[in-house]
């Protein structure tokens, strides 16, 4: 994100929290752009990036629908287990595009389990819908990360790129 602040575009970031100290979901809105309300209203948002196959479920009301003006939008997330076919069928009819891979997976190969969000948006970057390009954020990590997390950092971030979708 650094890079996108150093190339000033406007960024607005929230976070809602929920039952989150109970166990419950978090869910982090990022915007780009020329925004005023820091949240995603229910239908616009171009991209999901989800940790967990049930917060995707969950969340699947805010991505966007294709249009006469605009693709649907793109869902990049971390599963263990298959998509469910009926929804996989729902997502294609409304022309969104779905990338599954197994971040776990790639972290415990890496012995760093914690960072299967880097590889995550690894992954993602290799999308042209998705905002950021690998490096940008391979830049970023270089630049923010703590000097002991910065090649595990990297290094996430390259194999979640480099990585084949996961075929559930």
């Amino acid at each position: 994100m650094s890079s996108v602040i150093s190339r000033n575009y406007n960024v607005i970031g929230s976070e809602t929290h929920g039952m989150s100290q109970r166990g419950g979901s978090v869910i982090s809105y990022l915007k780009i752009g020329d925004f005023i309300s820091p949240l995603v209203r229910i239908g616009l948002a171009d991209v999901i990036i989800s940790f967990e196959l049930n917060e995707t479920y969950k969340n699947l009301k805010y991505i966007k629908q294709i249009s006469t003006s605009s693709d649907g939008g793109i869902i990049i997330v971390n599963a263990r287990m298959p998509f469910a076919e009926s929804i996989k069928k729902i997502l294609e009819q409304m022309k969104i595009t779905l990338k599954v891979l197994n971040a776990d997976n790639i972290a415990k190969a890496l012995k760093s389990p914690l960072v299967s969000n880097l590889i995550l948006l690894g992954f993602a970057s290799k999308y042209p819908r998705f905002p950021f390009q690998l490096e940008q954020l391979v830049e970023t990590a270089e630049r923010i990360s703590p000097v002991k997390f910065k090649a595990i950092n990297i290094e996430a971030l390259k194999r979640g790129f480099e990585a084949e979708e996961s075929s559930l």
